[in-house]
């Protein structure tokens, strides 16, 4: 049987790409991968729950931490008088409160509309500057490192998420 005629280019070897740019590469199907499966977990939890919330909050603040590789965190939504706590990881050592002002340091968080990613939460302005909420989270729980992320719709903030590492097994400032 006779092959099929194959042209120069075709026969030619492509170089291979280096081991880092493969790396790199293989980083980035996996950080896409996870973003996926993170999507598929929340829109099977709406599938779901149609009429509860409060599985699809869960799962909403169960895929954030798994994206951000956070041990702690937690999940409040917009309302007129202020952010009302729906969801907080299970293995959180404490009780947020209940509702915390649009004026509060999360609530300026939120306001901004921007991922804020706070390295050491005891240097930041706010604390310094005797937030009740900031001063708690460090003084109190330990937590040292945090991201706030706004939830957002139609230019007008929704909610919010914290994400952050465990205080209890993370080593000060570490995270990603």
């Amino acid at each position: 049987m006779k092959q099929p005629r194959q042209n120069q280019k075709t026969r030619r070897k492509r170089p291979g790409l280096p081991a880092s740019a493969r790396s790199n590469l293989l980083d980035e199907l996996t950080e896409v991968t996870r973003h996926r499966a993170a999507i598929s977990e929340v829109l099977r939890a709406i599938a779901s729950s149609p009429h509860d919330l409060q599985p699809i909050f869960d799962t909403i603040l169960d895929s954030a931490g798994l994206l951000c590789q956070a041990d702690v965190g937690s999940l409040r939504l917009s309302e007129q008088a202020g952010l009302r706590l729906v969801a907080v990881n299970r293995s959180m050592p404490w009780s947020p409160p209940e509702l915390l002002e649009h004026s509060s340091s999360v609530g300026q968080f939120a306001a901004g509309r921007s991922p804020v990613h706070i390295p050491d939460q005891a240097a930041h302005e706010l604390y310094r500057r005797g937030d009740p909420y900031l001063l708690t989270i460090v003084n109190v729980w330990g937590f040292r490192t945090g991201l706030f992320v706004p939830m957002v719709e139609d230019e007008k903030v929704i909610g919010r998420a914290y994400c952050g590492p465990d205080a209890r097994t993370a080593v000060h400032g570490q995270a990603d």
